[in-house]
């Protein structure tokens, strides 16, 4: 049976993996088996004590069809494409996460 952590534990394993490398919130999920809207509200609070700093990244960019109002997917482009229909490139913004010169220190 697994224990269920702490936010005070949460905290320090968010800190111990950061000190490896700068980490997407995403990433940060996944390497430690948490929803990401758990981690980022984690590490927000981890930034306003100055533990942690952030920058917004972008992480993905996708195509937006403007006619049908819908992500361009392999599936539809060619359908898309073929009725002429208004694409536009846009980003996907993700926080990128890495210590301050004091976060790792306990």
């Amino acid at each position: 049976m697994t224990r269920k952590r702490t936010n005070a534990n949460l905290n320090q394993i968010i800190l111990d993996a950061l000190k490896k490398r700068p980490m997407r919130t995403q990433e940060l999920a996944a390497d430690l088996n948490e929803g990401a809207r758990k981690i980022y509200s984690h590490c927000r609070r981890l930034e306003k004590l100055g533990a942690l700093k952030s920058d917004l990244v972008i992480s993905k960019r996708l195509l937006y069809c403007l006619d049908d109002r819908k992500v361009v997917t392999a599936e539809n482009y060619d359908e898309c494409h073929e009725q002429d229909h208004e694409l536009r490139l846009f980003h996907i913004k993700e926080r990128l996460w890495r210590l301050t010169s004091s976060g790792g220190s306990s």
